[in-house]
């Protein structure tokens, strides 16, 4: 998908789609020192059409998606440096630890979790 006003970060294959992480570009200086308030949204594969998945409230971003069996996704929402793994549509399930900022680091970056069984 083309489009020079969004910025895309961590995507999870999800059958005939793609889920992404989304924000809208603000350009290179203001991307540097400002965090982007970042969502998921899901891409059709077939013809590009977007779908979003969520708005994280002010102050709060979504990365780190994970698509398990049924569809069902994960991902992890961080506030102040703090993480919280989310299920979509089901709120929140467990902390996952801080970030402390440095650019492309995240915590849970390694951390194995799956949606589970359908």
């Amino acid at each position: 998908m083309r489009d020079p006003k969004r910025a895309f970060g961590s995507l999870a294959c999800a059958g005939a789609s793609v889920v992404v992480q989304s924000a809208r570009d603000t350009g290179v200086n203001e991307t540097f020192t400002m965090s982007p308030r970042w969502s998921l949204e899901r891409v059709r594969l077939a013809d590009g059409r977007t779908t979003v998945l969520d708005t994280p409230p002010a102050g709060a971003s979504d990365d780190s998606p994970r698509v398990g069996r049924g569809g069902r996704i994960v991902f992890v929402r961080s506030r102040k440096g703090l993480g919280t793994l989310y299920a979509l549509h089901g709120g929140p399930l467990v902390d996952v630890g801080r970030d402390d900022g440095y650019y492309g680091h995240r915590p849970w970056a390694f951390l194995t979790w799956s949606p589970g069984q359908p």
